[in-house]
């Protein structure tokens, strides 16, 4: 039943309009559709980029390679991990004919409440916030203060019924960060025995 109805959630998630995000209020090609199955492992990103609205798939674009790379040295396998963002439509900054991504504004993200359903329905043992804006989307009522590299591989249980292990956004590593790396694989295969049932 869990599986008709992630179906379903994917569905309406194609023609959701209730954000200044959506395609229908702006130049976005399409909303960003979760992938991979129900699963005891959720990966929570930020925000698609441009190769993410091009191909309406979350992390297809370098940082998702660099993602595949994390799980491949993890132990994970992908297509057995549930994939999505906190919000499902590119945010942007525009220049002329340019665009940006941008990080999704605290408006944005409370306009765009799917991830709370999504936990609802996934059910996951564990969530991996790739990020501090995804870690205060899961977590909510964090310091303002927030270093995140003060919660990377920390098993955070905040009583909703999974724990979140917290890891560095694959963008953040390619851009400031390659020296984490080995933090962000030993974060995602604490994450791993985590939803095992090993941690």
């Amino acid at each position: 039943m869990r599986s008709s109805d992630l179906t379903l959630l994917k569905k309406c998630l194609q023609s959701c309009n209730t954000c200044a995000l959506s395609p229908q209020q702006c130049e976005n090609k399409y909303v960003v559709i979760p992938s991979g199955p129900l699963s005891s492992f959720m990966i929570v990103g930020e925000a698609p980029g441009a190769d993410e609205d091009e191909a309406a798939e979350p992390f297809v674009g370098r940082s998702g390679q660099l993602l595949d790379t994390l799980l491949k040295k993890a132990k994970i396998k992908r297509e057995q991990v549930y994939i999505t963002n906190v919000v499902k439509c590119r945010p942007y900054t525009k220049k002329g004919k340019f665009k940006s991504n941008r990080t999704p504004t605290k408006r944005e993200i409370l306009s765009c409440d799917w991830l709370e359903r999504e936990i609802a329905l996934i059910k996951p043992k564990v969530v991996v916030p790739l990020g501090a804006t995804a870690l205060r989307a899961v977590c909510g009522d964090l310091p303002k203060t927030l270093k995140l590299g003060d919660y990377i591989g920390t098993q955070m249980d905040e009583g909703y019924g999974y724990v979140t292990v917290p890891c560095y956004h694959p963008s953040y590593l390619m851009q400031h960060g390659r020296k984490f790396m080995d933090t962000a694989v030993k974060a995602l295969a604490l994450a791993r025995k985590v939803a095992q049932g090993n941690a």
